[in-house]
């Protein structure tokens, strides 16, 4: 067997590589360099995105805001509305109570008096006198009496029966 002899070049003082691989060696250095280039590359499109993500972030967070504040306006234009709302409800309801309170007072009134004139009527009636003319009749014709009784009673009845 033959003994071929290599030499060696030292890149770095700790390591020794064969002279017979330099197309490696180019290889490797070109593949670190293409890696170098697609880190530095993946490093600016991470920081670009950092950027786009930030100004994105504040374009919502603006529109959000924007949002936010809108609805704090609409919010507070419906409270004064429903306290307009609830203002003017109150104040009809306290005419309400005033013409119905007035109202009341008119009709107790009225029925005041209404009363004082029955009462009149009746005092008016002189019931004892009508009482002593209904026991003279019944002393007088008592016969007719007892046939009013009667035929009182069988209207009475009549009309009260069950029917079948």
């Amino acid at each position: 067997m033959a003994e071929t002899e290599t030499t060696t070049t030292r890149i770095e003082p700790d390591i020794a590589i064969p002279d017979d691989s330099p197309k490696a060696l180019d290889r490797a250095r070109d593949a670190l360099e293409s890696a170098r280039q697609s880190l530095e590359k993946a490093g600016e499109a991470m920081a670009q995105a950092t950027s786009t993500a930030k100004t994105k972030g504040r374009e919502v967070a603006d529109r959000t805001t924007g949002y936010l504040n809108d609805a704090k306006r609409q919010l507070a234009r419906a409270k004064e509305a429903m306290a307009e709302v609830a203002a003017r409800s109150r104040g009809q309801l306290e005419k309400l109570y005033k013409e119905l309170t007035e109202r009341y007072r008119e009709l107790q009134q009225r029925a005041r008096e209404l009363g004082g004139r029955a009462r009149e009527r009746i005092a008016r009636l002189e019931l004892g006198e009508r009482r002593d003319q209904v026991v003279a009749f019944l002393q007088e014709r008592p016969g007719t009496s007892v046939l009013i009784a009667l035929a009182a009673g069988f209207v009475v009845g009549y009309a009260t029966r069950p029917r079948r």
